[in-house]
């Protein structure tokens, strides 16, 4: 045989491969019913264009084993200005009732596109959401087609930190607001 001919058999048995589900590299995360051992998400908060200190940013990640971040910066960054964090966790079902959001929502089958002409200078957010070894991100103002589906997804995942941390956090920005108007 030559090895031109190995070359295409190779390729024509990889193309197969992915026509079903692509099972050489295992299932992608929209087959996953129950939630995979990697799921984690990362939500980025950031404030429009707004002069410090009233500009703020924050995050929100949430690990495989449930740990939740909530980290706050009050202004823009810099080596100065303060970092907070407040830790929760999550137990499986509520990662399950999330991963399961997920899936109703479409997340790990959109074709997740962002707004050709995006607004200038307001706040702006973004998720990225790792399943199954893939990556999927919910751009900053997503095409009005996928927006409610993109809006109640990040609402869910912004809503995994306890009230209690972000009234803690919103007091400790309106301290050092005060402070360095």
């Amino acid at each position: 045989m030559r090895s031109r001919d190995s070359g295409q058999i190779a390729w024509l048995a990889l193309a197969s491969a992915c026509l079903f589900g692509c099972s050489l590299f295992g299932p992608a995360p929209q087959t996953v019913k129950n939630r995979p051992a990697d799921f984690s998400t990362i939500y980025q908060w950031r404030e429009g264009s707004l002069p410090p200190p009233y500009y703020y940013e924050y995050t929100l990640s949430v690990e495989p084993n449930g740990l939740v971040t909530l980290t706050m910066i009050p202004d823009y960054p810099a080596d100065d200005v303060p970092v907070w964090v407040e830790t929760s966790t999550l137990d499986a079902a509520e990662l399950d009732a999330l991963y399961s959001l997920m899936l109703d929502e479409g997340v790990f089958t959109n074709n997740w596109r962002a707004e050709e002409d995006p607004p200038v200078g307001g706040s702006f957010d973004w998720l990225t959401i790792t399943a199954a070894g893939q990556q999927v991100e919910i751009p900053p103002f997503p095409i009005a087609a996928q927006a409610d589906a993109a809006e109640r997804v990040k609402a869910a995942v912004a809503a995994l930190a306890p009230a209690a941390a972000w009234e803690k956090l919103n007091a400790q920005r309106a301290q050092y607001v005060a402070e360095h108007e």
